[in-house]
């Protein structure tokens, strides 16, 4: 049923958005990606050249910045540059190109998903559980779970491509966009999607709650008053980027999917929505709060 709205919509879609309004999408689009992708990477610099930062979740920081510098520095563009030829006419693409390209573009999105669990819940052992936060935070525990964050991505992306629950077609604009075709797709999407982001939500929860109770009332000055003082206004920090880094999350990250499993004709009967929706994804990695940092 999408497929077929998707082809009667394709010739009264295109014509319904100007060129100018096309270009001026691309230009921003394209900008967008560029200076997300720029400020991961040079998060990702900071991080390695510190030997602090490094310690604890930073690995798994490391590993989530490198998944929005791939979305948005290689992913997003290639996509974006390639629409433009496929609904110009200039490019033809086979039948699997939406089908190979998402797959990989999700194997991206669901271990990022997956690596924003890890982090919360780091973050939960450090704060609830200190005295067990060595155990999480060795060497090979971390290596084990880098490993297995991007064999569970993958393994959750490959069932779509296949055709198992979620089908990827072409929008009228030359987008790629996946269906819901089953209630194995609504799985897929949930473990991929809405569980990961609720499980981060809920990590993050803990943790203001925690560090909220901790601090319940005025601090106590004692002999080292200025030290305790620090160390109060550095944990509600905390907990307040944590409160914001659940909403960012549900504001720039959680729209599209819920869109495309709600109203998947959505995308093909106002493809303007579209991009600026998607344009707006783009600018939620650019401006990833700092809740990168443990």
């Amino acid at each position: 049923m999408a497929e077929n709205s998707s082809a009667q919509n394709s010739n009264g879609s295109n014509s319904s958005i100007s060129n100018a309004e096309l270009q001026a999408v691309k230009v921003v689009y394209l900008s967008l990606n560029y200076v997300a992708a720029l400020s991961n990477v040079l998060m990702i610099i900071v991080i390695l050249r510190s030997q602090q930062l490094r310690q604890g979740c930073g690995w798994l920081i490391v590993h989530c910045l490198i998944g929005y510098s791939l979305l948005c520095g290689v992913c997003f563009p290639i996509l974006r540059i390639l629409q433009d030829k496929i609904s110009d006419h200039l490019y033809n693409p086979p039948s699997t190109y939406c089908s190979n390209f998402l797959v990989v573009q999700m194997t991206v999105r669901y271990s990022i998903n997956i690596f924003e669990v890890a982090i919360s819940f780091n973050r939960v052992v450090a704060i609830c559980c200190p005295h067990q936060y060595k155990n999480v935070s060795s060497r090979f525990f971390v290596i084990g779970l880098i490993v297995m964050v991007w064999l569970s991505a993958f393994c959750l992306a490959l069932p779509g491509g296949l055709g198992f629950g979620l089908k990827f077609v072409l929008t009228p604009l030359g987008s790629c966009a996946f269906i819901q075709l089953n209630n194995l797709g609504l799985v897929n999407l949930t473990l991929g999607f809405y569980s990961p982001l609720a499980l981060a939500a809920f990590g993050y929860f803990l943790v203001y709650a925690k560090i909220m109770k901790a601090n319940c009332g005025k601090p106590r000055v004692y002999q080292s008053g200025a030290h305790f003082t620090r160390a109060y206004n550095r944990r509600l920090a905390t907990a307040n980027m944590m409160f914001v880094a659940f909403l960012w999350n549900s504001v720039f990250y959680l729209l599209i999917p819920v869109l495309m499993m709600t109203a998947p004709q959505i995308f093909s009967s106002a493809p303007k929505l579209h991009l600026w929706i998607t344009t707006l994804q783009v600018f939620g990695y650019m401006l990833n709060p700092p809740k990168e940092r443990c």
